[in-house]
């Protein structure tokens, strides 16, 4: 849909995800993408870094808002690198599960799917067999991953992307420090090559300290997303 060619290898790419959770109504949804386009246009350090594959954009809002996003997106007059991100996926892909949102009802709206994020783990009792499951069917269905972890778990290496999100930083303002995801990311294995991004209460006063961490390829911003002017002001300093 936007030119989904992103190579994982390169270490050069920075990655920002906008964790929308269950933020933002149709009306308020819509708002935002305006003024982020507006700001987008006006902004040529983010365009140039788009551009020239220095950055990807990847939005994730809730499910109730992905078509409106979709349509947006659409009318970005140069949407490279700009990608759309489910929040979480059935870990089934059948149709009689009430409740849940499949893969195959994804697969054309999305390029991402995140998977295994704190909250969703915890108030749904999900499991790590369930999580590698849905890494699967992302990927037998042609979609990307992005694993959220606050340990070292077997599956990994199936990832596409991994976000550090320590437990007890999330929605907190509680941030890790550059020592402590150095330390996490040292304890993963020692060939780990995926892009790695930290995912905490970030805001726009952490993000370049944050970025004198060589091992950090970018960042899951939550409440800080909500803002498109703060975002815009993020990505530009990536």
């Amino acid at each position: 849909m936007f030119g989904f060619d992103i190579n994982y290898n390169d270490t050069t790419m920075r990655y920002l995800v906008a964790n929308w959770k269950a933020y933002k109504t149709n009306e308020q949804a819509i708002t935002w993408m305006d003024s982020f386009t507006s700001l987008l246009s006006t902004n040529e350090t983010v365009q140039q870094n788009l551009n020239n594959d220095g950055l990807a954009i990847i939005i994730a809002p809730s499910y109730l808002v992905l078509g409106e996003i979709k349509d947006k997106l659409k009318s970005v007059s140069n949407n490279k690198n700009i990608y759309l991100a489910a929040q979480d996926v059935a870990s089934v892909d059948r149709e009689n599960v009430t409740g849940d949102v499949t893969v195959e009802q994804l697969k054309d709206i999305v390029e991402f799917i995140i998977v295994g994020h704190s909250e969703h783990r915890a108030l749904h009792n999900e499991t790590e067999k369930e999580i590698q499951e849905k890494i699967e069917l992302v990927h037998d269905n042609g979609l990307k991953s992005i694993l959220c972890i606050s340990k070292a778990e077997q599956f990994l290496a199936q990832a596409d992307l991994i976000a550090y999100e320590p437990i007890e930083a999330i929605g907190s303002g509680k941030n890790a420090s550059n020592e402590e995801i150095l330390q996490f990311r040292h304890s993963l294995p020692q060939n780990f090559q995926k892009p790695f991004l930290y995912g905490g209460s970030v805001s726009l006063a952490d993000v370049d300290e944050y970025l004198q961490v060589e091992d950090i390829n970018g960042f899951l911003v939550a409440t800080h997303s909500l803002d498109p002017q703060e975002f815009i002001q993020i990505a530009e300093r990536l």
